[in-house]
């Protein structure tokens, strides 16, 4: 999966629920780039994050995967062009597959870790929109986050 693919399958998810993201005198303007960009922001918020927890599960020091964490990492992604963040998507797939062979983690414990942050990012996210939307947008980060650094996780 390119980030191109990635950001626009989370920008799908998103959809009609933009609004809830967008200041109040932008609701009506907002593009499909624009659009792009929040998927992008928030791929980019739950790679550093998951990231953080593989480290720690390397020996780093505790992953600090807070909503303010995640909310800090959504204002900067949402900030950059699209070049520079699709850069650092790119940045973010090539440290984290390299990470994911050296933690040698069971899928449980690799999906336990993205149920970790999923729920961050839900609890970052429902400080705009209704908590089933923030659910719903969380969980679709989460899955495409695992398909765009290829981490296949048997559902259900």
């Amino acid at each position: 999966m390119t980030p191109d693919q990635a950001r626009l399958e989370i920008a799908a998810e998103i959809g009609p629920d933009i609004g809830a993201f967008t200041p109040p005198g932008e609701k009506h303007f907002i593009g499909a780039t624009l659009m792009i960009l929040f998927g992008g922001a928030l791929l980019y918020s739950f790679l550093k994050a998951f990231g953080k927890k593989l480290g720690e599960k390397l020996g780093e020091k505790a992953a600090d995967i807070s909503s303010d964490y995640i909310i800090s990492k959504i204002e900067n992604a949402r900030a950059m062009d699209k070049d520079r963040q699709k850069a650092l998507l790119i940045e973010e797939q090539q440290r984290l597959e390299g990470l994911k062979r050296l933690t040698m983690l069971s899928e449980a414990d690799v999906d336990g870790l993205g149920r970790e942050v999923e729920k961050q990012l839900a609890l970052a996210l429902a400080n705009q929109a209704p908590e089933d939307v923030a659910g719903r947008i969380a969980n679709r980060v989460r899955t495409t986050s695992f398909a765009f650094i290829k981490i296949e996780i048997r559902e259900g």
